[in-house]
Parts: structure tokens; sequence; C-alpha cells
């Protein structure tokens, strides 16, 4: 299968491995996997962002069913997200950059985002801070992550609600500190809280605390008469 892609999200280097989703001609989604052949090649897959495309070449497979009863069934999984192959690749050429939609310019600040931590924070830390900031936990330590676990504290690497809470709250209160109109305040969170839920992966959990505080702000904005309650109905 000879096609050529765009890349719908950030692809992910884990170590010989080249892995990700993408986009074909068709406009249909794949999942691929690629084994990175040299260190030089593994350098210029690095520089690969969201909106790029590139020539493929290798085999489409059928995802397949689990071996095992109760096991994770990532057929089914793959088919939740509209993707129905898997594509094994055995190369890649003809990189180019593409002009980039207003999603990949903030898939491109998310990646830069979570290289720079990785370059200029220690190793130890790098993976809490890139989870607390951004919600990235593939640099996140095993034993660390099993720790917090074990303390029942795991959800703090997690965005969710408590994260957006304390966002929004802080940067509201930030902006009427420096005079700015509630109205405005309302207005400027409104168009950051979309923003924040891209560059923090868009996992169902910021989805849900960002929607939920969106819905509030916006009664609040027309003056409309609904309670919590509602509000969380409404989301749900």
């Amino acid at each position: 299968y000879n096609v050529e892609i765009v890349f719908s999200s950030i692809p992910v280097i884990n170590g010989d491995q080249f892995k990700g989703e993408i986009v074909n001609s068709f406009n249909e989604k794949l999942t691929f996997y690629y084994r990175i052949k040299s260190p030089e090649e593994k350098i210029s897959l690095e520089k690969i962002n969201p909106g790029m495309s590139c020539r493929f070449s290798g085999e489409l497979e059928m995802p397949k069913l689990p071996t095992v009863p109760n096991a994770f069934n990532y057929k089914q999984y793959l088919y939740e997200h509209k993707i129905h192959w898997q594509y094994w690749v055995d190369e890649i050429s003809q990189c180019k950059s593409e002009e980039n939609n207003w999603y990949e310019k903030l898939l491109i600040i998310r990646k830069k985002s979570l290289e720079f931590i990785e370059e200029h924070f220690p190793k130890e830390s790098a993976g809490i801070v890139q989870a607390l900031l951004f919600g990235e936990r593939s640099l996140l330590q095993q034993e660390i992550e099993i720790a917090y676990q074990e303390l029942g504290i795991v959800h703090l690497l997690a965005i969710s609600g408590l994260h957006v809470a304390l966002l929004v709250s802080a940067f509201y209160y930030m902006l009427v500190i420096c005079g700015v109109t509630h109205e405005k305040a309302r207005l400027i969170m409104l168009i950051i809280l979309p923003v924040y839920t891209i560059l923090t992966g868009a996992t169902p959990s910021v989805i849900r605390a960002s929607f939920m505080v969106i819905v509030y702000l916006l009664i609040k904005h027309f003056k409309m008469k609904f309670s919590s309650v509602d509000v969380i109905s409404f989301t749900c």
C-alpha cells in the first residue's frame, strides 16, 4: 500500500518505534507503525509535526481480536475511534511541510512545549512536569507512577476538573484584579479554555471539565437562570 499521508496527531517515538495516527488521500484515519533504521533517521523523524505530509509504503492489516477472554479489545478500541486498519510501514519518504490550520498549530505548540520540558528539566522531574502541565505521562518513570497509585493521588497527574478549576479561578481573578470587567474576563476565558483543552491533549477528563466551565460562563454571560445541577446535567 503506497500512499501520501498527512499526520493528524503528534507522532510518538519510543525507542526504535515510530507510531501515530495519519490521514490518507481518502480522508481515512489509519494507525501506523514504523521501525526506525538508524540514529540519523530518528533525528529527522523527530522534526515531523502535525500537518506535515509524507509518502508511506507498507502493508495494511486488519486489527486482531483478543486471543484471551476478557483481554483488552484493541480492534474495538480502534473502531470506536473510526480507525479500521493498522498500517505497517516499510519506508517513509518525500516529507514536506504544509500550511497548518489552527488546530495543527496548537498541536505543534504542545509538541514543542513537551520537547522544551524534556530538554531543560532534570530527567527525574521532566515526566512529572509534563503530566501536571500538559497531561502527558509517557516520560513519567514507572516507579513514580506506581507510588502515586499506592498513595491514591495518581489523579493529580491527569489533567481534570481540579486543574481546570484552579486554572480558571486563578486566571479569572487575576484579570479582575488587573482592571478587566467581569464580562470581558468571562469572554477571555471562553476563548482560552478550548485552546487549553487542545494543548493538554483533549482527553475526556479535560473536555468534560472545560465544557462544564464554558457552559457555566455562557449562562453567567447571558444572565440565564440555571442551577449548577442543570450545568452538570447538560455536560453529561
